[in-house]
């Protein structure tokens, strides 16, 4: 269980900090930037080792099979199990471990005056089930409250609506962001 949970928080992190890297950054990075960027963290040993060492002392990740924790996918300490990373535009993915990926992106949704609005994020390499999805609205304004209403999620895209908590009819700016982890 510890080595699933090392490999999805630290998914995340490298998710996070390519989408940061990729949306502020003024340019569009290349998929060899983005291997480059992914490349550096996984080899990074402070950042593996300051990851690990908060996992394994923390006693809710203890594994249950008596094991230490220590080793990641495969046997393999830290990051070294994420690898192939491929984008779209805002959309990326990234397999981890031999049988599981990590797909991620963000879009800025359209700012018509409406209290819903539509979303829809392809998948840049289609998962064999369906996936788990997280996601994030971030509203760039204060005093507004987004939220998913419907969505529809395939092996291949997540798509739907959301709607401004009150109802209220703006043209507030809203990212939409997503993490699917899945069966590649």
């Amino acid at each position: 269980m510890q080595k699933e949970i090392v490999i999805g928080v630290t998914a995340a992190v490298i998710a996070s900090a390519i989408t940061y890297l990729g949306s502020n950054v003024g340019q569009k990075l290349t998929e060899v930037q983005l291997q480059e960027i992914a490349d550096n963290l996984s080899n990074d040993s402070a950042f593996n080792t300051v990851l690990l060492n908060k996992l394994s002392t923390d006693a809710r990740f203890k594994p249950k099979d008596g094991s230490d924790g220590k080793n990641g996918v495969n046997g393999r300490d830290g990051l070294n199990g994420i690898r192939n990373i491929s984008s779209s535009g805002t959309n990326w993915c990234a397999e981890m471990g031999e049988s599981n990926q990590i797909c991620w992106g963000y879009m800025d949704l359209p700012t018509a005056n409406t209290h819903t609005r539509s979303f829809s994020f392809n998948f840049v390499s289609p998962f064999s089930v369906i996936p788990t999805i997280a996601n994030g609205v971030n509203a760039n304004s204060s005093g507004w409250a987004f939220s998913v209403y419907n969505n529809q999620v395939t092996n291949s895209s997540y798509r739907g609506s959301i709607v401004e908590h009150s109802s209220r009819a703006n043209r507030t700016p809203v990212r939409m962001n997503y993490i699917a982890i899945g069966s590649k």
